[in-house]
């Protein structure tokens, strides 16, 4: 009978675990469409801490802190960790792969940006924000030809460009016919 009881103890405080991770979950959740999306920073460690969350969640949990701490609290190093997690367990997340070839392209770490951004498009070659990151890339680095390739991609998949990508496209396209590498 003893035996049954503590059977029954450790069930119990495997569901209230289980339910707590949850709850934590769903309010961070509930914060990041707030667009809390600092604050639902702690929800999401706390859910992540318990262990008890579904491989979906791990990764969205993942994804999203690692996207608060890069483009909320510039905070490369920790980003790269969230989005090294993600791709461990999601090694066919674009958005992944993109984010973090932007936070190491933050950090100057160009020779493994630019793989994950080459696997973002061959995941999702339809993805216009990884097209207009690199082009930036390639721009910053001289290789104009490809920086054009990247832009005119992006224009031709996201109907909300600017005025000031045109125009960028505009100087882009003048540099290229003058062989220029740099604009400066």
């Amino acid at each position: 009978m003893k035996f049954f009881y503590q059977l029954l103890l450790i069930l119990a405080i495997s569901i209230s675990g289980t339910a707590w991770s949850e709850q934590n979950f769903d309010e961070a959740e509930k914060l990041w469409k707030n667009n809390k999306h600092v604050e639902s920073m702690e929800f999401y460690q706390k859910a992540l801490d318990s262990g008890k969350l579904s491989k979906k969640q791990i990764v969205r949990s993942h994804y999203n802190r690692g996207f608060a701490i890069f483009k909320l609290m510039s905070e490369v190093d920790g980003a790269i960790k969230e989005l090294d997690e993600v791709l461990k367990l999601e090694p066919d997340n674009a958005d992944a792969y993109c984010l973090r070839a932007d936070a190491l392209s933050i950090v100057q770490k160009y020779k493994e940006a630019v793989p994950d951004w080459k696997m973002s498009l061959e995941i999702n070659p339809d993805d216009p924000i990884t097209y207009i990151n690199r082009s930036y890339y390639f721009e910053e680095n001289g290789n104009i030809d490809r920086a054009l390739e990247d832009l005119e991609n992006y224009i031709e998949l996201f109907d909300e460009y600017t005025p000031v990508d045109m125009r960028r496209l505009e100087i882009l396209k003048d540099m290229q016919s003058k062989g220029m590498k740099k604009r400066y």
